[in-house]
C-alpha cells in the first residue's frame, strides 16, 4: 500500500484529486518530524519537502509541481504497508510520551516495573498493571531509536522504525493479535494514560510519596467509606476503610489508617499549601473515626448487638459528620 497511489500516466489531475484523501497522512509525517527532531541529525528531508508541497498547496503551484511532489513522497514510502502507517500516526500523537521516555526513563531497564507494580498493591492506583506493561513494551521497542542524533533525517528514522517493527512482527507472526494492532494499542494506551504512568514512576522509589498518594486517593474519592465491625467475644469494635478507583476496590485496616496518619503528621508541615491542608483534613477525619469507634466499643461492650447493627454510623462516608 502506497502513501499515494501512482497517478494515471497521462492525467496529472489524478494527483490533485488524491491530495485530500491522503492529507491526514501527510500531516502525520510533518508532526512526526517535530516529535522526533531531537534524534534527527538534519531537518533536511525530501520526504518533508514533498509532504509540505502536497499539504500546503496554493495557487502558485502547478499540477506538475504537485505530481512531482506526490511521486517523490511515493518513492520514499512505497515500501511501507498500511499497518505501518497506524504506527506512524500513533507516534505522531505521542510527543509528551516520547519526551517522558527519552528524558525521564533514559537508559533505565524498566522490566522490573511489573514486579514493582504488584508489590506496591494499592499504590499502583496511579497506573493499572495493563498500563505499566504497555509502558514496558513501548520503552523496549523505542529505546534503541530515541538517542540524540541517532538518525540522519526523518527518512532514516522511519526506516529504522520499519525495520524494528518488522522484527517484532516476525517474532509474533503466530500471535492471535496482529502486531500493528498490538503496537498501536500500547502506544495509544501509554499516551492516553501518561499522567498516571508519570505518577507511578515518581512514587516507585519513594515510599513516603506512595503513602501520600494513598491518603490523596482516600480523600479525593467520593465513594470512600468507613465500615465498623463488632467482635462480640472481645466486646470491641473495629473498622476498615474502603476506596474504589476505576472499578478496583481496596481496603485499609485500622493499623494501616493509623500508619497513614503518622505520615500525614509529617506532611502537615509541607510548604505545599494544598498538600498541607489535605493532610490536616485527613488527620481530622481519622480523629473523628476514633471518636466513633469509642461509641461503637461502648455498644459492643453493652451486649446490644442490635443497636450496634442499626447504628447509622456503622457504615458511612469517610468524611464523617
Amino acid at each position: 500500500f502506497l502513501l499515494f497511489p501512482p497517478p494515471a500516466s497521462s492525467n496529472s489531475l489524478c494527483s490533485f484529486s488524491l491530495r485530500n484523501m491522503f492529507k491526514d497522512r501527510v500531516e502525520h509525517i510533518q508532526k512526526l518530524a517535530t516529535v522526533m527532531k531531537h534524534c534527527l541529525k538534519s531537518s533536511d528531508s525530501a520526504l518533508i519537502d514533498g509532504a509540505r508541497t502536497v499539504a500546503e498547496l496554493d495557487e502558485s503551484k502547478t499540477l506538475g509541481v504537485l505530481r512531482r511532489a506526490v511521486r517523490s513522497v511515493q518513492s520514499i514510502t512505497q515500501v511501507y504497508d498500511e499497518s505501518f502507517w497506524g504506527v506512524v500516526e500513533a507516534l505522531s500523537e505521542a510527543g509528551e510520551l516520547i519526551g517522558f521516555l527519552n528524558e525521564v526513563l533514559g537508559e533505565e531497564d524498566v522490566r522490573h516495573f511489573t514486579a514493582s507494580a504488584e508489590a506496591f498493591g494499592f499504590d499502583t492506583y496511579v497506573a493499572t498493571s495493563s498500563q505499566v506493561n504497555a509502558l514496558i513494551f513501548v520503552h523496549t521497542f523505542l529505546k534503541p531509536l530515541l538517542e540524540d542524533n541517532a538518525h540522519p533525517n526523518l527518512e532514516g528514522f522511519l526506516s529504522a522504525v520499519w525495520n524494528r517493527y518488522n522484527l517484532e512482527r516476525g517474532s509474533n507472526e503466530h500471535s492471535t493479535n496482529t502486531p500493528q494492532r498490538s503496537l498501536v494499542n500500547v502506544i495509544n494506551e501509554c499516551t492516553h494514560n501518561l499522567s498516571q504512568l508519570q505518577r507511578f514512576v515518581d512514587t516507585l522509589g519513594d515510599r513516603g510519596a506512595a503513602e501520600r498518594e494513598k491518603i490523596r486517593a482516600i480523600m479525593e474519592q467520593s465513594n470512600s467509606e468507613v465500615t465498623f465491625t463488632c467482635n462480640t467475644l472481645k466486646q470491641t469494635s473495629g473498622f476498615k476503610v474502603r476506596v474504589t478507583i476505576r472499578g478496583k476496590t481496596s481496603f485499609f485496616n485500622e493499623q494501616q489508617i493509623f500508619d497513614l496518619r503518622s505520615r500525614a503528621c509529617l506532611l502537615s508541615n509541607s510548604e505545599d499549601g494544598d498538600l498541607k491542608q489535605l493532610m490536616i483534613r485527613f488527620r481530622g477525619i481519622v480523629e473523628r473515626i476514633e471518636e466513633v469507634k469509642e461509641e461503637m466499643d461502648s455498644l459492643a461492650r453493652s451486649g446490644h448487638l442490635c443497636e450496634f447493627l442499626n447504628n447509622p454510623k456503622r457504615s458511612c462516608p469517610i468524611d464523617i459528620q
